[in-house]
């Protein structure tokens, strides 16, 4: 199957075209043997947007009004700290929080890095998480897959079927998927150049971005939406990112304003909260009925 990069410049005009006639994306995809992520690039580079495409890429539809939002806990690597996600189930069930959405990077997955010794394997990694991994029956988890999760399916699938026992957890997507939150449509992203899909225009109003393991506030552009870094839940202290406290976001609506604030740890305790972002969002009421 043919990539965007490889499609000659007549052949993008020829499914461009066959869109416009009414053929769906699916026909598309079938016709020309093409993957729907290649069919819908080609149609963005054109600035087609359409309310089809936008419904095909968002993956669910979460109706709470507020949310946590975590990411990179590294699962079975020297920096793993089951205390943090403890701390944030607790801080869920105090405030009556029952979504989670993780960026991604849950177990650590390397084993060939020299500076781990004695690391558990893959396998391991996966196990430990469906035994030790903290569970609430009230309490929903969404997450994507960043690199280190794929380097551990990569090296045996059946890491894939241990962390897909864990029935609390709906796994969404490599890398990036949008949400239907509420009306607002968000992003979440495990943020490397190397799993870039070429979507040239903004859906999403902000995207929630993991894999840097620190907190950081990207002002929106024209063509991109707001960004907000997750802090990561593991133990910084050592890491390339020691200056930066690990946390989590606690996020929730208002209307169609969204609140973002930024919670972080510090010697396995919560030791501060301030606010991030306060946006005014554009609801999107027709995508509501899917």
């Amino acid at each position: 199957m043919k990539s965007f990069t490889k499609l000659s410049h007549d052949f993008r005009k020829q499914i461009i075209r066959d869109y416009m006639c009414g053929i769906s994306i699916d026909d598309i995809c079938t016709m020309y043997n093409l993957t729907f992520d290649t069919v819908y690039s080609t149609i963005y580079y054109k600035r087609n947007e359409d309310k089809e495409l936008i419904k095909k890429v968002i993956q669910r539809k979460i109706d709470d009004d507020r949310i946590i939002i975590m990411g990179d806990t590294h699962l079975g690597g020297l920096y793993e700290n089951y205390n943090y996600i403890e701390m944030i189930y607790n801080y869920a069930k105090e405030h009556g929080i029952k979504t989670i959405l993780h960026a991604g990077d849950l177990i650590d997955g390397y084993i060939d890095d020299y500076r781990y010794t004695n690391i558990k394997n893959p396998i391991d990694q996966a196990e430990e998480f469906t035994c030790f991994y903290p569970k609430d029956d009230s309490i929903k988890n969404y997450m994507i897959f960043g690199n280190h999760d794929l380097t551990a399916v990569y090296q045996s699938l059946d890491v894939l079927d241990i962390l897909k026992e864990r029935k609390d957890f709906d796994y969404l997507a490599v890398k990036k998927a949008y949400i239907m939150w509420e009306n607002i449509i968000i992003g979440l992203k495990h943020d490397i150049d190397y799993y870039k899909v070429l979507y040239p225009y903004k859906i999403e109003e902000v995207d929630f971005s993991g894999h840097l393991h620190r907190f950081d506030h990207v002002d929106a552009t024209e063509e991109r939406p707001e960004k907000v870094y997750i802090p990561a839940c593991l133990n910084t202290y050592g890491t390339r990112n020691q200056d930066y406290l690990p946390g989590f976001l606690n996020c929730f609506l208002n209307g169609n304003e969204i609140n973002i604030e930024c919670i972080h740890f510090n010697d396995n305790k919560i030791e501060g909260t301030y606010k991030v972002l306060q946006k005014k969002c554009e609801p999107n009421p027709e995508f509501m009925k899917r």
